[in-house]
């Protein structure tokens, strides 16, 4: 979408501000020729306007719905790759093709609809303005009988014409480019208007070293907002003492993550509250909250495509290579990092690929 929108912002600036100077000029050559002339050419102009209008509603309907199954087929090849294990694991390599060389026909068949409806909506406009280029000479021809006009003016007024046919065809080559530009810009709105409804940067800092740590969920109840009337937590009441070690055992869907997303604060509870040594976490500020008092690790970690060392340091971005080194060691990763030929800078790959599952899980440690 980013590209789309681009690539049509550069060709509207650049050849469609050429253009509409063309026209623009042009028209004024033409008014002080022949006025009459003129006047009888601009009449058509608005409904050549108001046709575009029409056609072009329909066109950007049929673009955005174009641009949305690309997306989506982009996103089943993306899944599939990501997941290139499980699916080969299962044997599911056929039945992914299938899945994705059928999103991908109804991608192609909405393009070709867009394609067609573009093609006629240039054909048309072409077809209009060299009927106005015929009866320009039909007309300048009566004129010049009628010598209300000499034979000059009337080949200088065809010439300015042509320019104008020239780039109100040019214009609407660039209308099909501006329909899909438009429709990347709108899906790309759509996610820059897109709020936290936790606010990151509002709330109180206090000294992290000063804290205790002791964590109390108190009538805490929880709903996910994809799924509001199915509560995952209702009246729930929970204390950890400070310096104690928890583990949350439970079936599967019984709320253990939810527990570890609202205290990072990924959500906040309906109902209840969530307090750190008394104080309700909704009162700190988000991102110190997570950077300085809470570490997360995922249950399927993943690293960032760079070196082990900027992994481990993500956590902490000023800390120094013994630092690094230091909390490797705490959390067992230093002897297997030093067997890698680069030890530190060795590169993890995307999402960490290059090592094992284990040895993600301790780099995130």
């Amino acid at each position: 979408d980013v590209q789309e929108f681009k690539s049509s912002f550069k060709l509207l600036i650049s050849q469609g501000l050429r253009a509409s100077t063309q026209i623009v000029g042009s028209a004024v050559s033409l008014y002080c020729i022949s006025p009459s002339l003129a006047t009888l050419a601009s009449l058509v102009i608005p409904s050549i306007i108001a046709g575009g209008t029409v056609f072009g509603s329909v066109l950007r309907k049929l673009s955005r719905q174009a641009q949305a199954q690309l997306s989506t087929s982009t996103g089943i090849a993306y899944e599939a790759i990501s997941n290139i294990r499980t699916t080969r694991a299962f044997g599911a390599e056929t039945k992914e093709h299938e899945m994705f060389q059928n999103e991908v026909n109804k991608a192609c068949e909405l393009n070709i609809r867009l394609g067609i409806g573009i093609g006629v909506f240039q054909g048309l406009n072409n077809l209009v303005m060299n009927g106005i280029v015929l009866s320009t000479i039909a007309l300048g021809g009566q004129f010049v009988s009628q010598q209300r006009l000499s034979a000059g003016d009337l080949m200088a007024f065809l010439v300015a014409t042509q320019t104008i046919q020239r780039s109100l065809t040019q214009i609407s080559v660039l209308i099909g480019q501006a329909i899909r530009g438009m429709s990347a810009g709108a899906r790309i709105h759509e996610y820059q208007k897109l709020t936290s409804s936790i606010p990151l940067e509002q709330g109180i800092r206090i000294p992290f070293h000063s804290m205790l740590g002791q964590v109390q969920f108190s009538n805490v109840g929880f709903a996910y907002p994809t799924r509001e009337q199915q509560m995952v937590l209702e009246n729930f009441n929970f204390t950890i003492p400070c310096g104690k070690t928890v583990a949350l055992v439970g079936p599967s869907g019984s709320g253990k993550s939810t527990l570890c997303s609202l205290l990072v604060r990924f959500y906040d509870p309906i109902n209840g509250q969530i307090t750190i040594d008394g104080k309700d976490i909704r009162k700190f500020n988000a991102t110190w909250l997570r950077s300085n008092v809470i570490g997360m690790i995922n249950q399927e970690p993943t690293l960032f495509s760079t070196t082990i060392m900027e992994n481990i340091r993500f956590g902490k971005p000023d800390a120094t290579d013994a630092e690094v080194m230091e909390a490797a060691k705490l959390a067992m990763a230093h002897d297997f990092i030093q067997l890698f030929p680069d030890g530190y800078r060795t590169v993890v790959g995307e999402r960490g690929v290059t090592v094992s599952g284990g040895q993600r899980q301790r780099i995130a440690m």
